[in-house]
């Protein structure tokens, strides 16, 4: 028992069953920001590497295959 409240006991079972939701959100969360975090590196690991193998600067590799590869749409492709 965590406290007595008008002889009623608040316990600690009873809070943490309220703090479940908001633990599993924080939980998720932080899953979420480690997982982005992890595909960022592994991101930029595979782009040095690649890098490395063709021996130009990763900004090269990302100027030539993604930069210059986005257009913008035409009206036909809006529509």
């Amino acid at each position: 028992m965590i406290v007595t409240v008008g002889g009623l006991p608040i316990t600690a079972g009873k809070i943490d069953e309220r703090l479940k939701p908001i633990i599993y959100k924080l939980r998720l969360n932080s899953y979420e920001l480690a997982k982005q975090a992890v595909d960022i590196t592994i991101n930029d690991m595979l782009l040095i590497a690649e890098a490395n193998r063709r021996n130009v600067p990763s900004e090269e590799i990302v100027r030539k295959e993604i930069t210059e590869e986005i257009h913008s749409p035409s009206d036909a492709e809006i529509a």
